[in-house]
């Protein structure tokens, strides 16, 4: 019969296949055998993406993109203060939204 994942075990369960006292759990030396025969307990962590990467996202929204239209038209008919409000405004809200870590 097949044994459950070791997701799907008790505590107990877990610690005994594992040959750890769940009270004490592993003693120093036996942690760092462990972790040079397994390697460190970390998650995988992915690549950071540059700042510049996740600000030109921001420019993907469709919202965004009819905005700079909109300046960009505004700017063409003379209206240059509007086109200014309208470029800060995108601006802004990017820098903004921009994730962080």
């Amino acid at each position: 019969m097949n044994e459950p994942a070791s997701h799907m075990l008790g505590v107990d369960e877990a610690a005994r296949r594992l040959g750890v006292d769940s009270r004490i759990g592993l003693k120093p030396r036996e942690a760092e055998t462990r972790a040079r025969s397994h390697g460190p307990n970390r998650l995988a962590e992915k690549p950071s993406r540059s700042p510049w990467i996740l600000l030109f996202g921001q420019f993907k929204s469709p919202l965004i993109l009819v905005l700079i239209l909109a300046a960009t038209l505004a700017a063409s008919i003379g209206k240059f203060t509007d086109a200014a409000v309208i470029l800060t405004v995108v601006l802004l809200t990017a820098a903004l939204n921009v994730p962080r870590g």
